[in-house]
Parts: C-alpha cells; structure tokens; sequence
C-alpha cells in the first residue's frame, strides 16, 4: 500500500487498521479530495489483487483487502454469544459488516426484501439465517409460510410449528398461498378498524396476539415465466403494498434478478434489496440501482440497501448440521398447519386480481 502511494504520490496517511472474518482494513485519512484519491482504485487493484475495494466518507479511505481464506461467522456461534442481543421478534442476524461490527436488521423496519445472487454466492445460505433467526421465537407470535419453487432448498423446514401452510413447491398452489395471504391482509386490516386501532403493534399491547406472518418466496423465476406472470405480479404488489400495517412481510429471492422478472412495480414497495454476486452490472442496476455487486465474493459477500444506505456486509454462515440442530429444539413431526383447509378450498375463479397499481403505490 505504502509503495502505490509513493508511487503515485498520493494524499494518504496510515491511521489504524481492522482484521474481520473475511478481509484486512487499512483505514487512512487525507487532506485532498475524495475523487483525487478514487482514481487511483485501478492502480491499488493492481498490486493488492482485482477484489480490493476502496471506501470512504467524509476525509476517511479505507482500503478492504479479502482474505485469502475467510474465517466462517457462524451463526449458531454468534445467535449464542454475549454481543448478540436478540431483542425485538423480527430481528435477524445477518453477519458482520466492514468494520467487524455485528449487523442485526429488524424486518420491521425492513418490511419487504428483495435477495438475489448467482448460485454459491450465498442467497440460499441467508434465506437459512433468516429463517432460523425468526424461528426463535415463539410460534404464537411469529409464523412463516414458504415457497420453495426448487422443491429441495426448503424441505428441512417442513415441520417448523411456524408453518401456516405446508411447503408450497408449485405454482398452482403458490397462486392460491398468494391469494390466501391477500384474504388475510383484508381480514386482519377489519379487524383492525373494527377496534380502531392503525397498526398490528398498538393492536397486540391491548388484545390477544396476531401473529406476524413472514412470506418467503425462493424461486421468484420461476413463478414469473409462465402463463399466470400477471396474475402472480398483482399479488405480490398487493401483498408488499398493504402488508405492512397488519404485520405481513415479503421476502422475494432471485437468481435470475433480470427486469422482466423483478419488475418496476414489484420494485416499488421494497426498499430493502440484498445483492451477493451477480453476472453483470446490469444485474446489479436491477436489485442495487448502482452497479458493484458483480464484483463482489461468492460465498457471502453482499450488499444491503436499506433506509441506512448501502452497506457492504459478509453473511454468516449456518451448515446443514447447525440447521438440524437448530430443528431438534424447535420442530415438532405433528405440525397443525393453521391455514391447510383454508388454502386447499380455494378455487381456480376464486383468485383476487384486481389490483390498482396508483393506490397500491400509495402506502
């Protein structure tokens, strides 16, 4: 680092430094402009390696040099120790971000997701986090319905007393989930005018609980090319639009996060979008809006945009035998599924279409 700014006779001075689990910083102050100094990002890529990246704000760089090899964040490790502190229902723990803190988002204030990634990168590895995050808490307070459109990624989770439906691994039965989840933002949204209240959180303080209901849907791909593209579109925008009130999340996973797939109008109710590495810097426009995320890791590296700007992170990490462990203290083999009859009994012309995006736009 020193030689590069020798070399070039750069405006940057060596103030401390910081070791986390997947990359060394060497944060420096300087006297010159921000973008006197950006320019040189070619010249540190060539001497420390092409995955280097430079950061900043205000007077202060940093220069993010990867690991050669990662030290894993394991997440049953940290969901256990003292830093962690788990204190709202819908708080995840997501992983560590550059200056080695540990990031723990709530989904409250997230509302709805939008994670994408090319396989390996680790979008399937932060679906088990989150999933495994809210599955400590109580079912009484939090419940989750999961589609699993490559019918393998999910399947441990299938007797999770969170579960309000079975796994749903097809299309036909994800229209009726989806139309389901719309039915049940109505009711909740009567009940809460009926006791006069705006929100599921002033509701819970004075009644019995309603439950939080966190939808995860991976693969979004493949409910969106074919025949029911529309009718699947209007009630995701429904969903994302006028679930937040009554307590109902969306978590939407892609690999493939090309516009025809994450369209604008799914785009415009959720703010929150996760990027691991993509193909291209088109990719990254479609989830980030700012390109970057093509040049990021596999194996956990990513980008979350949120209503604390960007923010790059490294994921913790949750093996198979950490899920299975995790599923002996919480799963039970005789799961009552809440909405099993509900959803079965819905009809083919029974769908609610109907959906006008200027209001939807509104909330």
């Amino acid at each position: 680092i020193q030689n590069v700014i020798n070399k070039f006779k750069i405006n940057l001075y060596w103030t401390d430094s910081v070791e986390t689990t997947s990359f060394i910083k060497f944060n420096m102050v300087t006297n010159s402009t921000i973008n006197s100094i950006l320019k040189y990002d070619i010249e540190f890529k060539s001497v420390l390696g092409h995955n280097t990246w430079l950061e900043y704000a205000n007077n202060n760089i940093s220069i993010c040099i990867p690991k050669a090899e990662k030290d894993l964040l394991l997440f049953n490790e940290v969901i256990n120790s003292n830093e962690c502190r788990v204190k709202k229902p819908l708080e995840i723990v997501i992983g560590e971000n550059t200056n080695g803190d540990l990031i723990i988002k709530d989904l409250e204030k997230w509302v709805n997701v939008l994670i994408a990634g090319v396989p390996d990168s680790g979008k399937s590895n932060l679906l088990n986090v989150i999933i495994n995050s809210l599955m400590l808490q109580p079912h009484t307070l939090v419940n989750m319905m999961l589609f699993d459109l490559k019918k393998v990624e999910l399947i441990k989770y299938q007797y999770l007393p969170h579960l309000v439906y079975k796994i749903i691994k097809d299309t036909e039965t994800a229209i009726k989930g989806l139309d389901y989840i719309v039915k049940e933002i109505n009711k909740r949204y009567e009940l809460l005018e009926v006791n006069g209240y705006r929100n599921i959180q002033s509701y819970n303080k004075h009644h019995e609980c309603m439950p939080y209901l966190v939808v995860i849907i991976d693969e979004l791909s493949t409910l969106m090319i074919g025949k029911d593209k529309e009718l699947i579109e209007g009630l995701l925008i429904k969903i994302s639009a006028l679930g937040r009130a009554c307590g109902v999340y969306l978590i939407l996973a892609s690999q493939k996060p090309s516009s025809n797939i994450i369209t604008t109008d799914i785009k415009s109710n959720i703010n929150t979008r996760i990027s691991f590495k993509v193909t291209n810097h088109y990719d990254s426009m479609v989830i980030l809006d700012v390109a970057g995320a093509e040049d990021l890791r596999m194996g956990g590296d990513m980008y979350i945009s949120d209503s604390e700007g960007l923010q790059r992170l490294q994921c913790c990490f949750i093996s198979d035998s950490d899920i299975d462990i995790n599923l002996s203290k919480y799963a039970c083999s005789d799961v009552n599924y809440a909405m099993d009859d509900v959803i079965e009994d819905v009809k083919e012309d029974d769908h609610i279409i109907e959906v006008e995006d200027e209001d939807t736009r509104l909330y």
